[in-house]
């Protein structure tokens, strides 16, 4: 905290990616949510955050209730790297929960989330718990 707490005051806050490591430290470790959503927000504002700033960002808003915004978020994440396996599993569980309307593309972001890594027991155990909850059985 205390390096961080440094660097902030020498003006690293300004750069995208401390912006965006500083926000995931905020939330992650402090859980501290309004503060770490206004760097996230500078970090993605930038235009050069990675694929895990805006997936992590993507979490930080499901857990605030900002569930469109975290669906947003995640697709772009998969549009920066579509070959995550956390990030197709945390699509599907969103959508799931939240967007029941939307229970075929959950299943589509399931299977691909199995077909990248069939042997992720996180990942299986998400897919089997929305099969569960929607009472689908799997193809």
């Amino acid at each position: 905290d205390e390096l961080f707490r440094r660097a902030l005051a020498m003006g690293a806050g300004e750069d995208p990616l401390f912006a965006g490591v500083y926000a995931v430290f905020l939330h992650s470790t402090k859980g501290e949510l309004e503060p770490a959503k206004a760097y996230y927000q500078r970090a993605l504002k930038s235009g050069e955050a990675r694929e895990p700033i805006v997936f992590q960002y993507a979490l930080l808003c499901a857990e605030m209730g900002n569930y469109p915004e975290a669906r947003k978020l995640l697709e772009k994440a998969l549009e920066m790297d579509p070959g995550k396996t956390r990030t197709w599993c945390e699509l599907g569980t969103l959508l799931g929960q939240r967007f029941p309307a939307e229970s075929e593309y959950a299943t589509r972001c399931f299977e691909k989330a199995v077909e990248l890594d069939p042997e992720d027991l996180q990942t299986c155990l998400s897919y089997a718990t929305f099969l569960h909850s929607t009472r689908k059985n799997p193809k």
